[in-house]
């Protein structure tokens, strides 16, 4: 689903700029089907077409790993395995995203009937998330889809910085950062000046109090770990927390100066490595007496 999300806001900032006429557009615009690219949500040979046939082909292409229609059936599918725990509302809200992504677009279709698409499926989203939050019992499964989701998230949004934060940036690109992560009011309430690098990088990464920033991201993090079984008596830190902890230790005392693409290579390695150590130490087939669950009873 953060997956899903985030090939839609990334579809969604193309299309509100098809059809600008801002001298930097265009340069935004192969930003943006760059990383829709490197994510298989488009093929790389599409990259010079115009920004609405980019975005209808994110939108309904069904042989890329990375395409929405593929995401969202993904999501789905995994969805489906543990349905009994899902309520008949979070249920039927994944089941009305996969129809309205996989329901037929007109090629001659707008760029205004194309973004009413995009927005409706983010809301969609928006209601999935929200009943995850308040619908379901949030016992140890739950904190697994949290530390699952915090991961994806503070993933997408590091590649983002990168992506529109560095090398040749036009003004419109930070633009783009901002809009993804959800940050323009705050930006402009706190800042009251054009977009400029290391603020927004301040507020993108570093903020505790930004729900798209990578720190929430691995605060969040950092309370699901500590809340999962399988500590050792002696109290030190379980195997994900050994990689979480210093992560988390960086970030907080990283100033946003300092931030370049090579910090941001080093989180998402973090990142991934603590998603691999979470599935080797909860998920891995082992003995049942080796099994962290044996401390519940």
């Amino acid at each position: 689903m953060e997956r899903t999300e985030a090939a839609l806001r990334l579809v969604r900032a193309l299309i509100g700029r098809s059809v600008t006429n801002h001298p930097n557009a265009v340069l935004v615009n192969r930003r943006i089907c760059a990383l829709l690219a490197a994510w298989e949500a488009l093929p790389e040979d599409i990259l010079s077409v115009t920004p609405r046939l980019a975005a209808l082909a994110a939108m309904q292409q069904r042989d890329l790993s990375g395409a929405l229609p593929r995401l969202a059936g993904a999501a789905h599918l995994a969805a489906s395995v543990i349905r009994e725990r899902f309520s008949p509302d979070a249920w039927r809200a994944l089941s009305d995203l996969v129809e309205l992504i996989n329901a037929p677009i007109e090629p001659s279709a707008t760029e205004s009937a194309l973004m009413e698409r995009v927005n409706a499926a983010l809301r969609i989203i928006a209601s999935f998330s929200g009943l995850a939050q308040e619908n379901m019992n949030q016992i140890i499964g739950w904190r697994f889809l949290e530390i699952g989701r915090r991961i994806e998230r503070a993933l997408a949004t590091s590649r983002f910085i990168r992506q529109f934060a560095f090398g040749e940036t036009p003004d419109e690109a930070l633009d783009v950062l901002l809009e993804l992560a959800d940050s323009q009011i705050s930006y402009r309430l706190r800042y009251v000046m054009i977009a400029s690098r290391t603020p927004v990088i301040d507020l993108v990464a570093l903020d505790p109090n930004n729900p798209r920033s990578i720190l929430f991201q691995l605060a969040r993090m950092e309370a699901h770990l500590a809340a999962l079984p399988g500590h050792d008596s002696d109290g030190r830190l379980s195997a994900p927390q050994q990689v979480a902890t210093p992560l988390i230790a960086r970030i907080r005392t990283t100033d946003a100066a300092t931030i370049d693409e090579g910090v941001l290579l080093e989180v998402e390695a973090s990142l991934l490595k603590l998603s691999d150590i979470v599935t080797t130490n909860y998920f891995t087939t082992r003995a049942r007496s080796d099994a962290p669950w044996d401390s519940l009873g």
